[in-house]
């Protein structure tokens, strides 16, 4: 609380023009890197669900292959065969839970990734324009007025800066390709 007190008695010594605000949750969730982050993010939960999928079903499978085969299989076989089934499914518990912590991870450090290089667009704009920026998500905040959101301003700002990434990148494959061909040409001139 008392770290709240100095923050308030700072904004309360600004003007209203020197103070705007963001929603950097929006920004990631509207922004255009933000959806393909978002699509990047469901096609590799969809990809370890369904390793996890199959690997329930086949181990389904084999529960009811075993089960068929009670009949002809010895006791000693059968309690032979449920341990390794017991023991197959709690290795695979332990593998998926560990593939499960590590997509977690990743996930978290690519969002983490977006947030800081959309801020420092965010840090780079307002910089420019001498304001000082508060994040509507910020803890302890507790209203902000409409008139101070530049949400707006901040999303095309950020979406501009990746479309402009974007054609850095196609252009720097290009620039490699045409590199490539050309190296190309020059050691099959050699070899002629």
């Amino acid at each position: 609380m008392f770290l709240l007190v100095p923050a308030v008695v700072f904004a309360a010594g600004l003007s209203a023009a020197e103070i705007v605000s963001i929603d950097s949750l929006a920004i990631m969730q509207k922004s255009a890197e933000g959806q393909a982050l978002a699509e990047k993010i469901k096609k590799e939960i969809t990809s370890f669900q369904d390793d996890v999928q199959t690997a329930q079903k086949d181990l389904a499978d084999k529960r009811d292959a075993l089960s068929k085969q009670a009949k002809v299989l010895s006791e000693e076989a059968m309690q032979e065969k449920q341990t390794e089934l017991t023991q197959k499914s709690k290795k695979l518990e332990r593998e998926f839970a560990d593939k499960e912590e590590a997509l977690r991870s990743k996930l978290q450090k690519w969002q983490v990734a977006l947030r800081e290089k959309q801020l420092k667009i965010v840090d780079k704009l307002f910089a420019e324009k001498d304001c000082s920026v508060i994040d509507k998500n910020t803890p302890g905040l507790l209203r902000v007025a409409k008139s101070t959101d530049k949400t707006e301003e901040v999303l095309v700002a950020v979406n501009d800066a990746y479309k402009a990434d974007k054609v850095t990148v196609k252009t720097d494959k290009a620039t490699t390709k045409v590199a490539k061909s050309d190296s190309t040409k020059k050691s099959s001139l050699k070899v002629a």
